[in-house]
């Protein structure tokens, strides 16, 4: 059985992968954008965290067999690839922080319940496979780091994908190079000497994705107006913070479209009525005290909650993972994050993004309510 896939052509599936695909929790992705908002700037983004996850999974079984191991544990890599996403909200990671506010907890262990409690876990089991197996992969563990590591096929694959469905040429990748440097050292993620240049090429790729497409100013203040308008819904108790968990972008975005406190704000995106930058700059050190800022612009400016968003977009790039490099004869010679000029500048680059944006009509009266701040 073959799966048609845009960017890398046919995927073959096995039939217990085909079998898990078929599950109501896997549909669901279907209906869950990749890139949240990013589809009100770049048009072409509404790709879904379903075919993202049918790409990770194809990544991760090819570099698994790449660098010889055997078939079963391809296979469970291949699962784990498959279901990373599992446990993402609507909008993807729009939801994140409503997850940890409502919750207390993230999407990661979500999808971990979801395989441990679920039709999915059956299915992995009824193949003679073990979930708990697969889980721990996903926790990148056990070799688990080929889908989760910074070089790994969940990075791999969203960048090769959102570039594609974007039209931003700063997500394209040597994906054939980078895949052929890929082993394993100690059960985790590392990459021989000559693949230095082309995973510096892949994190430069992703820091330009992130700084002309996932943090967009217009992408952020987006998913900013959603987050809180589902906050005030699920404050409001008009959604159900465990039933929001498991709706996809068209139930949530239904419901608060049909909230009392939410519509607003609803109608707006619908609509591509964004509010627009009143402030916007990058915090080296420090942080600003949002509440406080909150509260001057309902107090002293006289907005209404809904009337505006303030938010910090941290700008974090390179995880410290200390990449193990390789020379051929699979001595360890340091890692990419030592080894590399390139990392240590994007490190010394990262930044905070504070931002206030509201309607233009309101940015006089809110530059002087936050005087002084």
């Amino acid at each position: 059985m073959f799966v048609k896939d845009p960017v890398f052509g046919n995927i073959a599936l096995t039939e217990l992968e085909a079998k898990i695909i078929d599950t109501e929790e896997m549909q669901r992705l279907r209906h869950i954008k990749q890139t949240g908002f990013a589809y009100l700037v770049y048009p072409g983004a509404m790709h879904s965290r379903f075919e993202h996850s049918l790409g990770t999974m194809y990544i991760s079984k090819e570099v698994a067999k790449g660098i010889g191991l055997e078939d079963e544990e391809a296979e469970l890599l291949a699962l784990a690839g498959l279901l990373h996403d599992i446990g993402h909200g609507p909008f993807s990671h729009t939801s994140d922080n409503l997850l940890k506010k409502y919750l207390n907890t993230n999407h990661e262990e979500i999808g971990k319940k979801i395989i441990k409690e679920g039709r999915i876990g059956e299915i992995i089991e009824k193949y003679g496979f073990s979930k708990e197996e697969v889980i721990e992969k996903l926790s990148g563990k056990s070799k688990g780091e080929l889908v989760t590591a910074s070089l790994g096929s969940d990075r791999l694959d969203y960048l090769l994908r959102d570039a594609h469905y974007t039209g931003a040429a700063y997500g394209v990748i040597d994906y054939q190079q980078i895949k052929s440097k890929i082993t394993i050292y100690k059960n985790k993620l590392a990459i021989y000497e000559q693949g230095i240049a082309p995973a510096e090429s892949l994190l430069l790729a992703r820091y330009f994705m992130f700084t002309t497409v996932y943090y967009h100013h217009a992408v952020s203040i987006a998913s900013q107006m959603f987050e809180k308008a589902a906050d005030l819904a699920l404050a409001n108790g008009e959604l159900e913070p465990e039933a929001y968990a498991r709706m996809n972008d068209i139930e949530a975005f239904w419901n608060i479209l049909h909230s009392k406190v939410s519509s607003g704000l609803a109608k707006r995106l619908l609509n591509r009525r964004l509010f627009k930058r009143i402030v916007y700059k990058d915090i080296k050190k420090g942080k600003t005290n949002r509440e406080e800022i909150e509260e001057r612009l309902i107090n002293r400016a006289k907005l209404k909650y809904d009337e505006f968003i303030v938010f910090e977009s941290k700008m974090r790039f390179i995880k410290e993972e200390g990449t193990p490099v390789l020379n051929r004869h699979k001595k360890k010679i340091g890692t990419i994050e030592s080894l590399s000029s390139i990392i240590k500048t994007l490190k010394e680059n990262e930044a905070t993004r504070f931002i206030i944006a509201s309607d233009r009509k309101n940015k006089r009266k809110i530059l002087e309510a936050i005087k002084g701040q």
